[in-house]
């Protein structure tokens, strides 16, 4: 699909997915739930640390949190989630 630039004055394309929508937002959306997301962990971490240390020594708690971190990173870089570096 192309579209006309008035400023330029010369014609552009731009990416349409399947859905019919623009690359662009569907990447923007990508980024509001991946923001959403990442603020929803951060706020529950505290409560989570906190509770979980009066049961869990401070290494046990470590290692559970980087195991299932890397976990679930892995798992959203194989469903393309999040992009692979």
């Amino acid at each position: 699909k192309y579209e006309r630039n008035e400023e330029i004055g010369h014609y552009r394309q731009t990416l349409i997915n399947k859905n019919g929508l623009n690359k662009g937002t569907t990447n923007q959306r990508k980024a509001y739930i991946l923001a959403l997301l990442a603020v929803l962990a951060w706020s529950t971490m505290s409560s989570a640390f906190k509770l979980t240390l009066r049961y869990v020594s401070y290494y046990d708690l470590i290692f559970w949190s980087v195991f299932y971190g890397i976990i679930i990173e892995s798992t959203l870089k194989s469903l393309n989630i999040l992009p692979s570096v």
